[in-house]
């Protein structure tokens, strides 16, 4: 149907065809206000409680006592849009279609594609895609990594798609991927040749990366640390992705495994012995003087309560596989952020000139302190390498959208 309505992300009112298959949440029912208040864009902020912030602001800069409070009044987040956190394609409408619903669909099974004497190909476009290429590959399977896009068989294989070849593979491929209580739903493609419509780049081509086993490490800090929390839940929980747990000392075998997650806390040395060795190491709360020579940091004159902001994603890099929009929107807060150069920061602030608010409370300041600043990016350690998130993906598990940049990190990254 068409409707007239008003994106989430650009601001517009026009008019906008949705297809069949859209999820439209009426605001006329029981459950009303609670959907009000976690699918609008913006916050509310009581006009007294903004007059208060500002008023502490003014006298903390005038090295004054403000006379009605000693601490700001945020919350640790101010934002709890779920289009924001779910990273979602999202309208709102000024009035309510008359439609034809249903209330939910069935789901499938693996697609299971025609059977190709050469292989599959996988497009990556959901959290379920990667997470599946993880199992089959702990199964046995040889998994290849587009890194262009390549024309084969009349098909447009997009870069960031799986390949599960049978000359890479042993006989009765079929039977690891399409097992008969499938956990995961992906929809598989079978290939009808391995050679390219034209050109070099076709499957078995230099522009393909076979990808390592995953065999991912996670430390948790010393004994009784409450650190990663939400990425334990996350992992075991969430992604069923097998990982195993150890404490800041890293005194078992580190170099059998891929990739180490450091939730919170500084990078030791026996971390970069890993990475230095070939090893991928993913932190999720800040630089912690990872890559101090190529960064530079910013200090704000004021705390930045958690908003949602507008990022830029550099969609060549691996580690943005899996989105197909041009920006999406990250978490931020504290007052330190860094910048660094653009060839390694595959998501970053716009300039200064752009809106980048998206839901939240931000400071008079905030555009100028936080633009052209880096959220993700890597760095090269040794014959491996460090990825940094400079706010954790993973807080509360709240941020669904962010999944797929940290499952690229520990999946994809040591391959890459």
């Amino acid at each position: 149907w068409t409707q007239t309505a008003h994106s989430y992300w650009t601001g517009k009112r026009q008019k906008k065809e949705f297809p069949a298959g859209s999820l439209v949440i009426d605001m006329a029912q029981p459950q009303g206000p609670l959907a009000k208040a976690l699918l609008e864009p913006m916050s509310d902020f009581e006009k007294d409680f903004i007059e208060r912030q500002k008023a502490k602001l003014k006298s903390d800069r005038e090295g004054k006592r403000d006379p009605v409070l000693d601490s700001f009044e945020f919350y640790d987040s101010t934002a709890w849009s779920l289009p924001y956190a779910y990273n979602l394609e999202a309208w709102w409408c000024e009035s309510a279609p008359k439609l034809e619903t249903e209330t939910g669909y069935p789901l499938v099974d693996i697609a299971q594609a025609e059977l190709s004497p050469v292989g599959y190909w996988l497009e990556y476009r959901d959290q379920e895609d990667i997470l599946y290429v993880a199992s089959v590959l702990q199964a046995g399977v040889k998994v290849g990594l587009t890194t262009r896009e390549s024309k084969v068989g009349g098909e447009t294989i997009p870069a960031g798609s799986f390949l599960l070849l049978k000359a890479r593979n042993e006989e009765k491929l079929e039977e690891k991927l399409f097992p008969t209580d499938p956990k995961r739903v992906v929809k598989m493609k079978a290939l009808k040749t391995s050679y390219p419509d034209s050109g070099r780049q076709g499957p078995g081509s230099e522009n393909v990366v076979q990808l390592r086993k995953p065999k991912v490490a996670v430390q948790f800090g010393s004994a009784g640390s409450l650190s990663g929390g939400s990425l334990w839940y996350l992992l075991e929980n969430e992604f069923r992705l097998p990982f195993s747990g150890m404490t800041s000392n890293l005194s078992q075998d580190i170099g059998t495994y891929t990739c180490l997650v450091i939730p919170s806390g500084s990078v030791s040395g026996r971390a970069l012995e890993f990475a230095n060795s070939g090893g991928t190491v993913v932190l999720l709360n800040g630089s912690h003087g990872v890559g101090e020579g190529d960064i530079e940091e910013i200090e704000a004159e004021v705390d930045l309560p958690g908003a949602f902001f507008r990022a830029k994603l550099d969609r060549l890099h691996y580690l943005t596989y899996g989105y197909h929009q041009k920006e999406i929107s990250v978490p931020i807060d504290g007052s330190r952020f860094v910048k660094t150069s653009e060839s390694n920061a595959p998501v970053r602030l716009p300039d200064a000139k752009s809106k980048k608010l998206l839901s939240g409370w931000a400071w008079d300041t905030t555009d100028k302190d936080i633009a052209e600043t880096t959220w993700l990016y890597e760095v090269d350690q040794g014959r491996g390498k460090v990825i940094v998130f400079t706010q954790d993906p993973t807080f509360r598990a709240q941020y669904p959208g962010l999944y797929k940049l940290l499952l690229n990190a520990m999946i994809l990254g040591p391959s890459m």
